[in-house]
């Protein structure tokens, strides 16, 4: 994550890093879904 935001000097993100990085986050997002909507007071 870190890389995207400072990255290296002379490093080049390859797009599988950031793609990989991009589907991490939203597999959690979406595994959290549920509980998200299970704590919520009603």
């Amino acid at each position: 994550m870190l890389d995207i935001i400072f990255p290296a000097p002379g490093s080049v993100i390859a797009f599988a890093t950031v793609a990989g990085t991009v589907l991490t986050l939203v597999a959690v997002l979406v595994a959290s879904l549920p509980d998200i909507r299970r704590s919520r007071p009603r």
